[in-house]
C-alpha cells in the first residue's frame, strides 16, 4: 500500500471519485466536501485542504483522506488494517490530525 496527496481538488477528485461512488451512501459527506472544495466556496477556501488515498498493491484506491481546515479529517470506509497509512502520511508531513471513526466500540487494534 501506498499513500498519494494531491494538491489539487480536481485531479485528486479524478482519481478518488470512482471508489467513493461505489458506495456513494457511505461516502456523501467526503463528496460534498469535495465538491465544496472544487468550488472554493465557503469561509476556508483560502486554506489548503489535506487530499490524500491509499492505493492497495493491486493499484485499487483502498482509503480516502480529507480535511478541510479548521475540521478534522474524514476517512472513507476500508479495511481497517489500511488505515494507518494516513497517520503515517500526516506525520511525515509534520502535521497532527485527530482521528475518529464511529463508535468505541467499532475500534480495534490494527495488527502488527
Amino acid at each position: 500500500m501506498q499513500l498519494h496527496r494531491r494538491t489539487d481538488a480536481d485531479e485528486f477528485a479524478v482519481e478518488v471519485e470512482p471508489f467513493l461512488l461505489t458506495r456513494e451512501a457511505e461516502h456523501n459527506l467526503l463528496l460534498g466536501i469535495l465538491a465544496g472544495i472544487r468550488e472554493e466556496d465557503g469561509p476556508f477556501a483560502d486554506v489548503e485542504p489535506y487530499l490524500a488515498f491509499v492505493r492497495d498493491d493491486a493499484g485499487q484506491v483502498a482509503l480516502v483522506a480529507v480535511r478541510r481546515p479548521p475540521h478534522n479529517v474524514v476517512l472513507s470506509t476500508s479495511m481497517i488494517a489500511a488505515s494507518r497509512a494516513p497517520r503515517s502520511g500526516a506525520a511525515a508531513s509534520g502535521k497532527r490530525f485527530p482521528l475518529r471513526a464511529g463508535r468505541r466500540s467499532w475500534l480495534r487494534p490494527v495488527p502488527r
